[in-house]
């Protein structure tokens, strides 16, 4: 009489096959998932440097605050505003401009991850500084803890 199906001993083997794969798939695709939707706050940045040197182009200042409301281009850079979303496309980032650091020739850029892309605890908040020393933009980043990360940008 032959013997057809599975032994116990079988099944549990390829359970564990399956988890040892899983255990080493999850996290790397995790990960993956996390560098690519950094690209959303990136190009996020870039967009608002090209929305500030636009507006520094009518007035004497870089804008201090985002608004939605239209830009307002104001006899202090403490009172100009830009109109751009404070949210990425994606909504992967919250954006803002650090209080104080706006000027007419510097300003310093946040995007900080919300929702699902908190899990990308070494690249939480993404940094453009632009100055006189950085026209282009000094690109930064901060991990979960507030310290400076590599390899973000």
């Amino acid at each position: 009489m032959k013997n057809r199906g599975f032994t116990l001993i079988e099944m549990m083997l390829v359970i564990a096959i399956f988890g040892i794969l899983a255990a080493i798939a999850i996290p790397n695709y995790n990960s993956f998932m996390d560098k690519s939707r950094r690209s959303d706050g990136m190009t996020t940045l870039l967009d608002l440097q090209q929305a500030q040197a636009r507006l520094r182009n009518n007035c004497q200042f870089y804008a201090q605050s985002l608004v939605n409301t239209g830009n307002d281009c104001a006899a202090t850079a403490a009172d100009t505003e830009l109109d751009f979303d404070t949210t990425s496309p994606e909504g992967h980032y919250s954006l803002a401009i650090s209080a104080g650091t706006a000027s007419g020739n510097a300003y310093t850029a946040t995007a900080t991850a919300q929702g699902v892309q908190l899990r990308d605890n070494n690249c939480r908040v993404l940094v453009l500084t632009v100055n006189n020393t950085n026209p282009n933009g000094a690109r930064t980043s901060l991990d979960a803890d507030g310290n400076a990360s590599t390899g973000c940008w």
